[in-house]
């Protein structure tokens, strides 16, 4: 059992090659704070549980407390899978993670749009008189949007390990695809890597 504690978590249990008849049970939830130009913000959640059957390739998929736009991008992101990738159970995970992170690029871009509007205001002549709560707000919400960065980024690598250790597994009823497979883990590392590197280029942003 792997839990990762935050605002996004992952918790993954694999069962025994002679438990459930190599079958799994994963979930993985993650939030994402999207703030609009009035300071509007909203928190987007993608909680999934998913159940794969290995000796029928199956996977079933649950999705709790979705809103637009996630509703309409789950159906749309998981649709053609392809007969080799459902011998993987983590083929879900490399298709919405590549969704999370244009959530997450779409949220540094907006705090960057407030912080480059704050820099590039117009300075008084006299005595500044700086908008202390917006500079208050600007700051809360980019901390927020750091610390679901970073555990966003500790999920993905939790998956990451998780999908080795499935992959070094010997189930009775396994029907994997080696190359898949390994595009599966390059599709994982790459939104991974991506993740990291909206949270180094969005640190400097909390830190004002």
């Amino acid at each position: 059992m792997l839990t990762c504690a935050g605002n996004s978590n992952w918790q993954q249990h694999w069962a025994r090659p002679d438990e459930f008849h190599g079958s799994s049970n994963t979930w993985a939830y993650f939030e994402v704070k999207q703030l609009d130009v009035q300071m509007r913000y909203r928190w987007y959640k993608m909680n999934i549980f998913i159940r794969w059957l290995a000796p029928t390739k199956q996977t079933i998929i649950l999705a709790f407390d979705t809103r637009s736009p996630i509703t309409e991008r789950i159906p749309g992101s998981l649709q053609d899978p392809g007969s080799n990738s459902l011998g993987d159970p983590f083929w879900v995970y490399a298709r919405l993670a590549a969704d999370l992170v244009d959530l997450q690029d779409s949220a540094v871009w907006a705090i960057r749009n407030k912080v480059r509007a704050i820099e590039t205001e117009r300075k008084p002549i006299g005595k500044p008189q700086p908008d202390y709560r917006h500079l208050h707000d600007v700051a809360r919400h980019a901390i927020h949007v750091s610390e679901s960065l970073n555990v966003a980024t500790e999920t993905m690598e939790g998956i990451l390990v998780q999908h080795n250790n499935f992959l070094s597994q010997n189930f009775p009823f396994q029907k994997t695809n080696t190359d898949t497979s390994e595009d599966i883990h390059r599709q994982l590392l790459f939104c991974k890597d991506m993740l990291s590197s909206l949270r180094h280029r969005h640190f400097p942003l909390r830190s004002l």
